[in-house]
């Protein structure tokens, strides 16, 4: 990913530099993720505007001041107390998607550790989940220009000044939405802006589709997605109408246990319970050959 390439190349962070470094001379390949990268670089020049004091004039000084992130992320489960987990015990979204995004990251932080083992004391694994669920929550993938050709562009995460702030909405659906083309017309028909890359400005521009009305809040559409998914990622839920118009879009994640008497030669290519997405809504075309395919791959 460019975007991610040219955070690894800010070379004005030590903490940076020390990791490129250290991942060219290890002798095994550790990747590492392009979020991670765009992490670091978060980390780095928040620091530097800290330091530097409230005269800064870091791009996201005045947009992104650490009260506001941490108001913002308050909204998300991965950094709730007990008290409010509490709410989700039981549910999918805490026995599985909650803890598989604080492994996402733990799993990043740890590589980062393996590579340069002075991170642990200079970056608090929770000041790495912090700035790695503002890239998450806040990144948008959009098309940027190819680094190998300006005149091509390729989808890169990126996290945009502004842009990241914008709210999201699209209207309820008129009717439920079953086929991925309901949800292709929908989507398009019903955000009131685009984003896109404009070559001639070498800037994304986020353009209203009609006039708005004067002190009216630009909205962007996130996308249709589960309740789960905006929750974790995002701190909001929609309300029930929302999910049982759009609920045939989702998936389902199902587990099926190891069995107890795996043989030893089948354990080491199945090492976790399989999980496998089947659609919300069955239908002849797809969940019967899901269903079949995770029967067949664990007999």
């Amino acid at each position: 990913s460019d975007l991610s390439d040219f955070c690894k190349q800010d070379l004005t962070d030590s903490t940076i530099r020390q990791v490129v470094e250290a991942q060219k001379k290890n002798s095994e390949t550790i990747d590492i993720s392009p979020w991670t990268w765009i992490t670091l670089y978060m980390i780095a020049h928040s620091k530097k505007a800290n330091a530097a004091g409230s005269s800064s004039r870091w791009r996201f000084d005045s947009l992104l001041r650490s009260e506001y992130v941490d108001a913002a992320l308050s909204y998300m489960p991965i950094f709730w107390d007990d008290a409010n987990l509490h709410w989700l015990n039981g549910t999918d979204l805490l026995n599985i998607h909650v803890l598989d995004v604080h492994a996402a990251i733990e799993t990043e932080y740890h590589k980062l550790i393996y590579l340069v083992s002075s991170i642990e004391t200079g970056i608090p694994i929770i000041e790495f989940k912090k700035w790695a669920m503002v890239v998450m929550s806040r990144g948008e993938t959009v098309d940027l220009p190819d680094r190998e050709n300006k005149t091509h562009t390729v989808p890169q995460l990126a996290i945009m000044p502004l842009i990241d702030l914008v709210d999201h909405h699209l209207p309820m659906p008129e009717k439920p939405l079953f086929t991925d083309d309901d949800l292709q017309q929908y989507q398009e028909k019903g955000s009131h802006t685009n984003i896109s890359y404009n070559m001639d400005l070498a800037a994304v521009v986020l353009k209203a589709k009609e006039s708005l009305v004067s002190r009216t809040a630009v909205t962007v559409g996130y996308g249709v997605r589960s309740n789960a998914d905006y929750l974790l990622y995002h701190g909001f839920t929609m309300p029930r109408e929302w999910s049982d118009l759009t609920i045939c879009t989702q998936y389902t994640m199902i587990e099926l246990p190891l069995p107890p008497n795996l043989p030893s030669w089948k354990s080491r290519f199945l090492l976790h319970p399989y999980r496998f997405a089947v659609p919300a809504c069955p239908n002849r075309k797809s969940t019967p050959h899901v269903l079949v395919g995770a029967a067949r791959f664990l007999v």
